[in-house]
């Protein structure tokens, strides 16, 4: 029999936002030390993280602060494969709509350093291109880009720049806004009957249905699977719905229209399936902290690689783990920088790992520990792999 579960306390760890070039950088920022844990939401069923004042107090400050976290920046090895494959669905699903291409309104949430815009810019040069986002990068890229801003978040008190919209876009954005319901009820009114709305947001589905807690990230307040992902986007009232999971590793893409006939703002019956399915996860969640612990005590003494840190940090912090560790990832973000509160662990990369190799690698992400294991074993790297998915039932 499933235990009636409602929440999962992971523990406290360091607040991430950013990495530095050394453990002496922006030494006058705190390291944020805040607690983790995870609920659900009852309604469409998606995870959610349990919001405190002081989570939003550090959320809401960096926000503001002239850093962008996000892929799609100028200079982001990223933006040639995610940020590619997001514009081909935004132009995919530009063509099989009759919305107007002359004088599309297109309003960017979360715009950063203004890329999609300029991209829209260049296929439609008559277009009417908006960005919403708090940032002083936001700020800079409006004005080489020569798109409108609206320097807040969205919703934004100029609704007339955020009205009468035929496409909305955002990418890894409604992940990190404490009411997403709301927030797309705001989306679908602004739209104009027929308008588009087009975002991605980080694709959940796998670590849910294995109780894998690697994709938890203090930004990251809410969790999507395709299912909850679709049920939510329907609940806010749009119609033509269509959810998919991207080729490049752990995106979620939605493409959703404003329909003629659609009933605005539709809400799901409550149901005890959600606490339910919960409840598995939890259980699932327990059974592969087992195994893991297991497998960690087992080492000893022995120093161990974990590819992927933000990944790692989850079960560093729920399973307690004291041993010796390396991190490793080979993402420019990461390589050769430091995270807040890990100031003795330099995130070494694959270059690393073959001069100096651990004994046991631990791979953390499911969608990319394929490719990350293929990587090592074409160098003949002298260390045990070992991936995530492993300790999945």
């Amino acid at each position: 029999m499933v235990m009636v579960n409602h929440s999962l306390s992971i523990g406290r760890f360091p607040f991430y936002w950013r990495t530095k070039g050394s453990v002496d950088s922006n030494k006058s920022i705190e390291t944020k030390m805040l607690g983790f844990e995870l609920t659900y939401d009852p309604d469409f069923g998606f995870l959610k993280q349990r919001r405190s004042v002081e989570l939003d107090e550090a959320i809401g400050s960096v926000y503001h602060l002239d850093h962008n976290i996000g892929y799609l920046q100028e200079g982001a090895e990223e933006f040639a494969t995610y940020g590619a494959e997001y514009l081909d669905v935004i132009w995919a699903a530009l063509d099989r709509t009759s919305q107007k291409r002359d004088q599309l309104k297109v309003v960017d949430i979360g715009c950063g350093g203004g890329l999609v815009l300029n991209e829209i810019a260049k296929r439609f040069p008559y277009s009417k291109r908006y960005g919403v986002d708090p940032s002083p990068l936001a700020k800079r890229a409006s004005s080489q880009f020569g798109f409108e801003l609206v320097n807040e978040f969205y919703p934004s008190k100029d609704r007339e720049a955020v009205a009468d919209v035929d496409l909305f876009l955002h990418y890894d954005v409604l992940e990190h806004v404490a009411d997403p319901l709301q927030t797309l009820k705001y989306i679908f009114d602004d739209l104009n009957v027929g308008g588009l709305l087009v975002f991605s947001v980080p694709d959940c589905s796998k670590s849910i249905e294995h109780g894998d807690i690697s994709m938890c990230i203090h930004e990251h307040l809410n969790y999507f699977s395709v299912t909850s992902l679709k049920k939510l986007v329907e609940g806010a009232g749009f119609t033509d719905v269509k959810v998919f999971k991207g080729e490049h590793g752990g995106t979620l893409f939605c493409i959703a229209e404003k329909g003629t006939s659609c009933l605005p703002h539709k809400r799901q019956k409550r149901s005890l399936d959600q606490s339910f399915e919960f409840s598995q996860f939890v259980e699932r969640h327990e059974r592969v902290c087992q195994k893991l612990s297991k497998f960690l005590n087992e080492k000893g003494d022995t120093t161990i690689g974990f590819y992927v840190p933000l990944r790692s940090i989850p079960y560093i912090t729920k399973l307690n783990f004291s041993g010796k560790f390396k991190f490793y990832d080979d993402s420019r973000f990461f390589k050769h920088r430091f995270l807040d509160g890990f100031e003795n662990n330099k995130i070494l990369c694959i270059d690393d790992l073959e001069a100096v190799p651990p004994e046991y690698t631990l791979i953390m992400t499911h969608a990319y520990g394929s490719l990350i294991k293929d990587k090592i074993e074409e160098r003949s790297i002298d260390t045990r792999v070992v991936q995530i998915n492993e300790f999945y039932e």
